[in-house]
């Protein structure tokens, strides 16, 4: 069985998700059930039963994920390129650019951040400061030095990130 790896914030967003759905599906079952009584010829109640499954199911896959969920801590230090670390990258000849490595599904590529099962990510993974890789992303060949890596706190929903130049959407 392939295990899901999340970060604290990643299963914390997952449950506040899991919440919010739960709420809107019990506002859906509600509205549907005060209904005008010609509940199978309403367009109305069809379509609010449409959209209770949709969120019914959604609630469904999130919770599947989290029984998938494998919580990773923190790393201790900075050393490599890790779930939890935060790495200054440059690509080529480019800027640098800050990406923070994030566990499943919690990828934000306009915030700089990327989870680790991405081409990115993968890339990147377990590389120590100073390397130079050589490394195919979207379909081309890129370098990509390794900077600095730094740790970020990956108990913070929504983590803050550094003020860098915007990266480029073909790398993430």
């Amino acid at each position: 069985m392939k295990r899901l790896i999340f970060t604290q914030a990643g299963i914390d967003s997952m449950h506040g998700r899991i919440e919010k759905l739960s709420e809107r599906l019990n506002a859906l079952k509600k509205d549907a059930k005060h209904g005008d009584g010609q509940q199978h010829e309403n367009a109305s109640h069809e379509h609010l039963e449409l959209e209770a499954q949709g969120v019914a199911w959604q609630i469904g896959e999130l919770c599947s994920q989290l029984n998938l969920a494998v919580l990773v801590e923190a790393p201790a230090n900075a050393e490599r390129v890790a779930i939890g670390t935060q790495v200054k990258i440059r690509v080529d000849d480019g800027p640098e650019v800050v990406w923070k490595i994030a566990g499943h599904g919690e990828s934000d590529p306009d915030k700089g951040i990327v989870a680790y099962s991405t081409p990115l990510a993968e890339a990147l993974m377990d590389a120590s400061e100073g390397a130079c890789l050589a490394r195919v992303l979207a379909a081309r060949e890129v370098d990509i030095e390794i900077i600095e890596i730094s740790l970020y706190d990956t108990t913070k929903t929504e983590p803050e990130t550094e003020t860098a130049p915007k990266p480029q959407s073909t790398l993430a």
